[in-house]
């Protein structure tokens, strides 16, 4: 008998399995994130259920990926997809034009796929096409962003119709001096967040997951950071910033509200949430004001206060007498 009630009260552990996508890559490594050090697992590890945590994998050629679980009693499976981030392939449009790709300041000639040693720093990023121009003429990238886009334009033709004239000959042609390119200012700034493995978008675009580096360069910039379970946050980033921010996401708080008179309708700050009963709706720690209203009069209204890492909250809006 003691023994039956000591497995019905103690928890059942969680076991943790992945599945990476795509399939078949080498070396994957798999890490538990445990304050802010990287606690590297193999699958089949058994850890605390009900708990959530961030955990992360990578392979060869694949960047590290972290992303937030809440595990559950028994079989878990983390499912990942990897994307090969680590190495410089730009696109060319139209693709099939042969073309060299310079990298750095010095413009050093490299073999695409390039692989980047360095995830943190940024590269410039040039195309050179016999008798094409490149639109942009380069491009600063860096493996948190998009790989880069370049258009190859045909060259004018250079030579005269009218009668009795010749086209100049390419190879004895003298090259004109071209002045140099003029750079904008480029700075960049770190965002992270706890936990990591937020998805960060700025100005609509998706930018990665947290930690990622962001372009300053114009601004400023308005970044979104979300992840499952947790409210959104939003961070402005001023034009040339490069203080590196941490953004700590914040768990909403569950509301349900009530109100006896079943067809009237529900605000929370002023902004409509549904009508007679409202269930677990999230909102954020601070001070919200609940109003009822019916055929557009109030007929009730609450101040409340939410603290943080508080339980679910049920508050009933009685009519005013």
């Amino acid at each position: 008998m003691i023994t039956l009630t000591l497995a019905l009260l103690w928890p059942r552990p969680a076991r943790v399995q992945f599945a990476l996508s795509p399939q078949g890559l080498e070396a994957p490594r798999f890490s538990l994130m445990q304050g802010e050090a990287l606690v590297e697992i193999r699958p089949g590890a058994r850890l605390p259920a009900e708990e959530g945590a961030t955990f992360c994998a990578e392979a060869k050629g694949y960047p590290r990926r972290c992303l937030w679980f809440t595990l559950s009693p028994g079989e878990n499976t983390l499912r990942f997809e990897l994307e090969p981030g680590l190495y410089l392939r730009p696109i060319l449009d139209p693709p099939d034009v042969p073309a060299q790709i310079l990298i750095g300041e010095a413009q050093i000639p490299v073999t695409i796929p390039f692989p980047v040693v360095d995830e943190g720093k940024a590269l410039w990023v040039r195309v050179h096409a016999e008798g094409y121009i490149s639109d942009p003429p380069e491009l600063l990238w860096s493996v948190s962003t998009a790989q880069p886009r370049f258009r190859l334009i045909k060259e004018p033709d250079m030579g005269v119709s009218d009668a009795g004239a010749r086209v100049e000959d390419a190879a004895t042609a003298q090259p004109q001096p071209q002045p140099p390119a003029k750079r904008r200012a480029h700075t960049m700034a770190r965002l992270d967040s706890a936990p990591l493995g937020a998805e960060v978008r700025c100005d609509g675009a998706l930018i990665g997951l947290s930690p990622v580096r962001i372009d300053t360069s114009t601004g400023p910039r308005r970044c979104e950071i979300h992840a499952e379970g947790y409210l959104t946050a939003t961070q402005r980033l001023e034009r040339h910033q490069q203080r590196p921010i941490t953004v700590t996401l914040r768990r909403p708080i569950p509301l349900t509200i009530r109100v006896e008179r079943g067809s009237a309708e529900i605000f929370i700050d002023g902004a409509r949430v549904g009508q007679g009963v409202v269930r677990d709706h999230p909102l954020a720690p601070g001070t919200h004001t609940l109003t009822a209203r019916f055929r557009s009069e109030e007929i009730a209204r609450k101040v409340i206060e939410l603290r943080e890492g508080e339980r679910p909250q049920t508050v009933h809006l009685n009519p005013k007498p």
